[in-house]
């Protein structure tokens, strides 16, 4: 949900600046000081047990399906560069925002029942990554708060953190109705898409974003939307989940009704090609994404895989999404 800058860049290996390689170095530093281990609920005072290491996918029912013994491929960057790379399921997706307590009460209807497509899932599937955001976000927060502490004079990062802390505020309140609505089980905020794949493709993805162009990267909103938008006066965030079941792919995507109809231009092109705009908004906005291993290695050509790293790196380091080639597809019969 944070406004990607346009920066003219010296270009090296997948796009990656000599700048961003170190600056990601440092920030690797920061963000294992800033790590936080805290129920994103404990101010309701019901909190109980340890805080534990949830999946914002959920490990035993999807990320088992698509992973080979037991690895799956994510995207992240190791020596510079920006590759596919084996990772232990039980490792990704990985975050510390639940205690015992609630992670059991408020998920046990995705984790120990069959997906039915009922509202109350689909709101948790949304919750989940709803959740994952606020939490990355608090961790976010508390690197600015670190830095500052060791660098006081430093004025330009206490602006950052001020725009974040009103950021922070905005997913907050998402966060509170979503999870009283979960609780009262009165499902009323939300537009939940539900499209349908006939096919499993082994990938997976959720996220939680403000989308800015199409698969042909023709501007959703109009100038005034996207000035109220980028001034913090609406927040047309778009929560999209991807998942393997049963001969199918499911694909959820989510919105606050209150936004229906700027987003109705998206959900248009969504619904003439659910593969293609799909495809582009995961490698536009989506950093929690992971394959098959034998599907990313056999369904995709070099250059494809290769085209893949070198969008998706454009997505980690922020650059406007219009500049970013959408025309892959991650739904590969």
């Amino acid at each position: 949900m944070v406004r990607k800058i346009k920066n003219k860049r010296k270009k090296t290996t997948n796009n990656i600046t000599e700048s961003e390689i170190k600056f990601k170095k440092v920030l690797n530093n920061k963000i294992k000081k800033g790590k936080i281990k805290e129920c994103l609920l404990k101010e309701t005072g019901e909190c109980q047990g340890k805080i534990i290491s949830a999946h914002s996918i959920q490990n035993n029912r999807y990320l088992n399906k698509i992973s080979k013994k037991g690895k799956v491929i994510i995207i992240k960057i190791e020596n510079n560069e920006v590759k596919f790379l084996e990772e232990g399921r039980k490792r990704f997706s990985v975050f510390t925002g639940f205690c015992q307590k609630h992670d059991k009460e408020i998920f046990q209807p995705i984790e120990d029942i069959d997906y039915i497509s009922s509202d109350e899932q689909k709101y948790l599937y949304v919750f989940r990554s709803l959740a994952r955001e606020f939490h990355t976000k608090k961790e976010i927060l508390n690197i600015y708060s670190k830095q500052i502490e060791e660098n006081p004079n430093l004025f330009l990062l206490k602006n950052i953190k001020k725009n974040h802390l009103k950021d922070l505020e905005s997913i907050k309140k998402e966060f509170e109705l979503i999870y009283n609505e979960l609780s009262i089980k009165k499902y009323e905020s939300l537009i939940i898409k539900e499209y349908i794949l006939e096919k499993e493709y082994l990938v997976v993805t959720n996220g939680a974003f403000i989308p800015r162009t199409n698969s042909k990267n023709e501007y959703i909103f109009d100038s005034y939307t996207d000035e109220s938008i980028n001034n913090g006066n609406l927040d047309p965030v778009i929560f999209l989940n991807v998942f393997p079941l049963k001969n199918k792919t499911y694909i959820l995507l989510s919105f606050f009704k209150k936004y229906e109809k700027i987003l109705n231009p998206l959900i248009l092109d969504i619904e003439k090609n659910k593969k293609r705009e799909i495809s582009s908004l995961i490698i536009k906005h989506c950093e929690v994404i992971a394959f098959n291993p034998d599907y990313i290695q056999n369904k995709f050509t070099t250059k494809e895989r290769n085209e893949i790293l070198k969008n998706f790196s454009k997505n980690l380091n922020g650059i406007l999404t219009e500049e970013i080639n959408s025309k892959i597809n991650l739904f590969v019969d």
